[in-house]
């Protein structure tokens, strides 16, 4: 009896395509993306990727193959390293590293004394919201996704780091093969 939490909506992507979704705060652009994603499938209605409802993808295909970045990142415990694996433990490092370069944040870990190593559970405090939030895009990229979804990643930013962000993900895009 309750009222849907989406209404109506149909996307039809291809493969290359990005799309912004843009609203007022509370329109359901969270939502959407939680559903689109497999987060928090909606009860009625479907998502299908490649033809497969979004509700039967497994929890390790869902990691490997949709990167997605809430608007409020947050770390586990575990190191930094872990976190962007995903607790992957057959992640390279290379993997790691590429995915950190990719979010401009292999600069700023590699200069925290434990680098990669520093554990998030005793050292959190070491990193702002903004830096965990660059932390969280690279653990989004770090699996190579073919969906990736990412929910006001400027949010938590300063005027020069959005900025920058900004230009980095027009590289990442590039990079990636998508089509803005």
């Amino acid at each position: 009896g309750a009222p849907p939490r989406l209404d109506r909506i149909s996307l039809d992507l291809a493969a290359g395509d990005c799309l912004a979704i843009v609203g007022d705060s509370g329109s359901g652009k969270t939502t959407l993306l939680q559903a689109l994603s497999g987060l928090d499938p909606s009860p009625i209605g479907a998502v299908f990727l490649d033809e497969t409802d979004v509700r039967t993808i497994g929890p390790s295909s869902q990691s490997r193959n949709i990167g997605y970045l809430p608007q409020r990142a947050s770390l586990l415990d575990g190191t930094i390293a872990e976190n962007i694996a995903c607790f992957d433990p057959d992640a390279s490092d290379e993997r790691i590293i590429n995915a950190s370069k990719l979010a401009g944040v292999h600069g700023m870990i590699s200069a925290l004394p434990a680098s990669y190593e520093t554990n998030m559970g005793s050292h959190g405090f070491l990193l702002s919201a903004g830096q965990k939030q660059r932390v969280a895009l690279a653990r989004s990229l770090a699996p190579s996704p073919s969906l990736l979804m990412l929910d006001e990643p400027l949010g938590s930013l300063d005027a020069g780091l959005r900025e920058r962000l900004v230009i980095e993900l027009r590289e990442i895009i590039k990079k990636i093969g998508l089509t803005a």
